[in-house]
């Protein structure tokens, strides 16, 4: 005589084979979930360190044009220095009345009587030109405009050159960023 009716024995049986079928799902998923993981994982690691060199090389990048730039700055600084050193000894000579600046003028020669002491000066004089000196103060006053003129120069000559190494560094930049 069996104790255990068959119906019971084949309910057991479908919920084993079920808990076994739930098992080899829920394995199979782990198995699946932790493969996904790894491979995320990696591919994060892959990422950083691409990432990193990216970074590496953009900060060598921008060591480079800040080194460059103080370059730019530091040439463009002993322009000025000496444009200025230049007018302060064209100023100088003009105190010392070592040199004198003139202007061609038009009229009569007599009017103009100070044209002979020009002759000392190092411009050249046509013949027959009738020339007339410039005051210390105007004489000044055009040595520093012109300073003020070659400053500019100076300063837009920097400015430029400040941008074509912007320039060159932001290509630089993008082709490190698209490798």
């Amino acid at each position: 005589m069996n104790a255990i009716p068959t119906w019971f024995k084949w309910l057991l049986i479908a919920i084993w084979c079920g808990f076994a079928f739930w098992r080899g799902m829920y394995v199979g998923e782990q198995n699946e979930r932790s493969k996904w993981l790894v491979k995320t994982a990696l591919q994060t690691v892959s990422n950083q360190v691409e990432l990193a060199k990216k970074d590496r090389a953009l900060r060598v990048l921008e060591n480079r044009i800040a080194s460059q730039a103080v370059e730019i700055s530091t040439f463009y600084q002993g322009v000025m220095d000496e444009n200025l050193k230049r007018k302060d000894s064209i100023i100088a000579r003009l105190n010392n009345r070592t040199l004198r600046l003139s202007v061609p003028v038009s009229g009569p020669a007599a009017t103009c009587q100070g044209a002979g002491s020009v002759s000392t000066s190092n411009q050249p004089q046509a013949a027959g030109e009738t020339r007339a000196e410039l005051s210390d103060s105007a004489a000044q006053f055009l040595v520093g405009i012109g300073a003020e003129c070659d400053a500019e120069v100076i300063h837009a000559n920097e400015v430029k050159d400040h941008l074509a190494a912007c320039r060159a560094a932001l290509e630089q930049q993008q082709f490190i960023l698209k490798e």
